[in-house]
C-alpha cells in the first residue's frame, strides 16, 4: 500500500458514491450472485467500485435485507459475482461476515443498517491492471442487544475509516474484474484481507517508553467538587503547580471532526508507528487550549506520541490523574485517554494504542474515537476479553 501519498497537502478526492447500486448476494446453486441496478456498465472500473462499496457495505447490513432469500428472486440485473470479483474476494468477504457477526456478540450490538462511501486517492494505469488507492469510510447503525426487539429503541451510529488499494485487471472484449483488495480493518472487526501486506512499523512509537516518575506520585486535586461534574461539563483541577479548565465539548467536537480524516496541520505518524496517540494528545490539547503544554507535553515529545510514555507521564507527578488498570465503563468519561495492550502482550505496563473517549452512546455505554485504525463513535472494549485496558481518570 502507498501510504506515503495519503495525505499530502492539496490532494483532491475523487468519490465513488454507490446511491446507485443495490448490491445483494445470495448462493443459487453455487454462485453468488449481484443485484445491480439497470443500466450498470460492468466494463468501468468506477462502475464496479460502486458495485463493491455496496456489495461490502451489504456484509453489515441484516441479512433478510442483503441477501435475496431464493434463486426465484434472480432478476435480468442478477450477475454472477464471480463474473467481476475474483474468488479470493468473494472468500473474503463472506469471512468479513462472519467477523462482523463476531464484532456485534463482542460489543453487545445489533446492526441494523449501514452505508460506505469510497474516496479515491491515487490511480495508476498499468496495462491490462488498474491500481486504486482508497480510503473507504463506513457507518453502521446500531442498537444494544438488550433492544434488538424493540422497535422503538434507539439507534447509535459507528463508523471506521480504512485503506484499500484495489487491483483491477482488463480482460477480454473490455471486461474488467477487481482481482484483489489489500486492507486491514483493525482490532474492531479483526479483518485483514487475504492479500494484505503490512508494511508499518507495528510498535516502535506506541510502546516507546519514557521515566517521568521523578516528578513524584501521581495526584487528583480538583479545583471544583467532583461530585456534580458532568459527562460533558467543563471542569477544572490543578496541574503540577497552577490550575487547567477542561473545555470537554471543544476536546469532543475536534476529535468528532478529525477522526475520519487528518488536521493537516500536524504530523502524520501512520507509517512511524501509528497516529492514534498523536490524535489522542491533538483532541486532549483542544480540549485545555493548551494550557497543558511543556518541554515533555507537546508535538512530538514521547508523551505526545507513544502510547506508554503518554500513560506513564500522566500517571506520575502532579499533573491531576490517577490510572485505572482494566477499568469498568463506570471509569470511562468523555475527555479521557483509553489505552490498549492488544492480548495483554505487554503485561498491562506496555501499551499498543490509545483512544479518546467523547462521551456514551444511548446505552450508556463509553463511545471513542481514535486514528491507526480510524474509528468513530466505537463502543470502547472492543478489544475484547483478552485486551488490558486503561484509562487516566481526570475527575477525581
Amino acid at each position: 500500500m502507498r501510504k506515503s501519498m495519503y495525505f499530502l497537502i492539496g490532494i483532491i478526492f475523487l468519490f465513488a458514491q454507490p446511491l446507485a447500486i443495490h448490491a445483494q448476494s445470495t448462493n443459487a446453486g453455487s454462485r453468488v450472485y449481484i443485484e445491480v441496478s439497470s443500466g450498470t456498465s460492468l466494463n468501468s472500473v468506477d462502475s464496479l467500485i460502486d458495485i463493491y462499496t455496496e456489495y461490502r457495505a451489504d456484509s453489515l447490513r441484516p441479512a433478510e435485507k442483503a441477501i435475496l432469500q431464493s434463486s426465484k428472486q434472480l432478476s435480468k440485473y442478477s450477475i454472477p459475482a464471480d463474473t467481476i470479483f475474483s474468488g479470493s474476494i468473494i472468500a473474503d468477504e463472506q469471512r468479513r461476515k462472519t467477523l462482523i457477526k463476531d464484532m456485534e456478540n463482542r460489543l453487545d450490538l445489533i446492526i441494523v443498517d449501514a452505508s460506505s462511501e469510497t474516496q479515491i486517492i491515487n490511480r495508476i494505469e498499468k496495462d491490462p491492471y488498474t491500481i486504486l488507492d482508497c480510503y473507504v469510510i463506513t457507518y453502521f447503525y446500531y442498537k444494544d442487544v438488550s433492544q434488538a426487539e424493540n422497535p422503538d429503541a434507539p439507534i447509535d451510529k459507528s463508523g471506521f475509516g480504512t485503506y484499500h488499494t484495489l487491483t483491477f485487471e482488463k480482460g477480454v472484449n473490455g471486461t474488467i474484474q477487481l482481482l484483489t483488495d489489500e486492507y486491514d480493518e483493525g482490532h474492531l472487526t479483526n479483518m485483514r484481507s487475504s492479500s494484505y501486506k503490512a508494511i508499518e512499523k507495528d510498535t516502535e512509537i506506541q510502546t516507546f517508553s519514557q521515566s517521568y516518575n521523578e516528578l513524584g506520585p501521581g495526584q487528583s486535586q480538583l479545583t471544583s467538587a467532583a461530585a456534580g461534574i458532568g459527562q460533558y461539563d467543563n471542569f477544572s483541577y490543578w496541574y503540577e503547580d497552577h490550575a487547567i479548565t477542561y473545555y470537554v465539548m471543544e476536546g469532543i467536537a475536534y476529535s468528532d471532526k478529525y477522526a475520519l480524516s487528518y488536521n493537516p496541520a500536524y504530523s502524520n505518524l501512520n507509517t512511524s508507528g501509528g497516529d492514534c496517540v498523536n490524535f489522542a494528545s491533538q483532541c486532549f490539547d483542544a480540549a485545555t487550549r493548551q494550557q497543558c503544554r511543556n518541554n515533555s507535553f507537546k508535538p512530538y515529545t514521547a508523551a505526545w506520541i507513544s502510547s506508554t510514555s503518554s500513560i506513564n507521564y500522566w500517571g506520575s507527578g502532579n499533573r491531576g490523574f490517577r490510572i485505572a488498570c482494566t477499568p469498568s465503563k463506570n471509569y470511562v468519561s468523555s475527555g479521557q485517554f483509553v489505552y490498549y495492550d492488544w492480548d495483554n502482550k505487554g503485561g498491562g505496563n506496555v501499551f499498543y494504542h490509545t483512544a479518546y473517549c467523547v462521551g456514551t452512546d444511548s446505552s450508556g455505554v463509553p463511545i471513542v474515537n481514535s486514528h491507526n485504525k480510524d474509528y468513530y463513535h466505537v463502543r470502547w472494549n472492543y478489544g475484547g476479553a483478552n485486551c488490558t485496558y486503561a484509562t487516566c481518570i481526570i475527575r477525581g
